[in-house]
């Protein structure tokens, strides 16, 4: 392989790392802003995007030190490049163990069923993404130090997530069956709170998210896996460049796919994210200030604010309402299966 075609898979491997900033800070400032997700879970997916960022610059001062040199062999006694290779690998495996934590808060939340909506317990977030880091420095220490043999970090890696996999099977299934229990039972007084209902709706909600998430992380851990296992082989030619360009451009491309199935998937996230574009580029129907806090007009903006906050309670349980009806034919028929 040419020296000028690697450098020009370069030049467009860092052009697809800035769109990628771009997109996942789209999505890091929607999830910032909307609230249709329980804290813990939010925390979750906002770490994840969080190390994105982290990643992918390293990988950026990576390219920087790669460009235009034909003999690499003077980076390994670079310290900085060996750290910020180091880094990246580390933070590569939070990506690719993010499923099984997220799946843990997830059994907690239907674990909890009925006071989690209302009661935020932060601290199992903290919690499980300080494990999750651990956990991938411990992971990204072994393998940097070739502790354990390559294969058995995929084949951990790949049966982790399938693991997780089948977790959210039998959490989708567990909380359909609530799910029915509560909309379709026959008493006539309401047994369950509304609280509960969201937490249902949620837990149904993400699970059939979900599901695709860790279809795709297994794939991207299967890709990810052949090329660890082939790199730390002793064996180095030529097709090593191809193997070292498929791993970054398959990690490029799960930056890109998570935000954007995201996107696709959730309905909220797609609203969140057309206001967002109104709002850059100034397309608003609203003319004028919401609030202005003038002693004139004080009277007024009380008025608006309650008006406002009326609005959005309503928005809230016809949400709430819609999410209600609309899982009521899937995890019926779920159930009769």
């Amino acid at each position: 392989m040419s020296s000028d075609l690697i450098d020009n898979l370069y030049i467009l491997e860092t052009i697809l790392l800035v769109w990628s900033y771009f997109e996942c800070g789209v999505f890091f400032y929607v999830l910032c802003t909307n609230s249709q997700y329980h804290p813990n879970l939010t925390w979750l997916l906002k770490n994840l995007v969080a190390q994105y960022f982290i990643s992918m610059a390293c990988r950026l001062f990576q390219i920087y030190f790669q460009y235009g040199i034909d003999d690499e062999s003077n980076l390994k006694t670079n310290w900085f490049f060996i750290l910020v290779t180091f880094s990246r690998n580390c933070l590569i495996f939070t990506a690719l163990y993010f499923s099984p934590f997220v799946m843990m808060e997830r059994l907690y939340a239907s674990v909890h069923i009925g006071d989690y909506e209302h009661k935020p317990r932060h601290y199992v977030g903290y919690t499980l993404s300080l494990f999750l880091y651990l956990w991938s420095l411990m992971i990204g220490l072994t393998y940097a130090f070739e502790v354990i043999p390559t294969y058995i970090h995929v084949s951990c890696l790949v049966s982790i997530n399938m693991l997780a996999f089948v977790v959210c099977l039998l959490n989708e299934s567990y909380n359909s069956k609530k799910f029915v229990q509560k909309k379709f039972s026959t008493r006539k007084s309401v047994t369950y709170s509304l609280s509960e209902r969201y937490q249902i709706v949620e837990n149904l909600k993400t699970a059939y998210l979900f599901k695709r998430g860790i279809i795709s992380i297994i794939i991207f851990s299967v890709i990810c896996g052949v090329f660890l296992v082939r790199m730390s082989s002793d064996e180095h030619d030529s097709s090593m460049n191809w193997i070292l360009i498929g791993f970054n451009y398959a990690a490029i491309l799960y930056g890109i796919g998570f935000p954007a199935a995201m996107f696709f998937y959730d309905q909220q996230f797609q609203k969140q994210l057309l206001s967002y574009i109104r709002m850059i580029f100034c397309i608003s129907s609203r003319t004028t200030p919401l609030y202005e806090e003038t002693e004139e007009n004080s009277q007024k903006a009380k008025i608006s604010r309650s008006l406002e906050a009326v609005k959005e309670t309503d928005i809230y349980f016809n949400n709430l309402k819609g999410d209600w009806e609309k899982m009521a034919t899937k995890s019926k028929r779920r159930c009769e299966c």
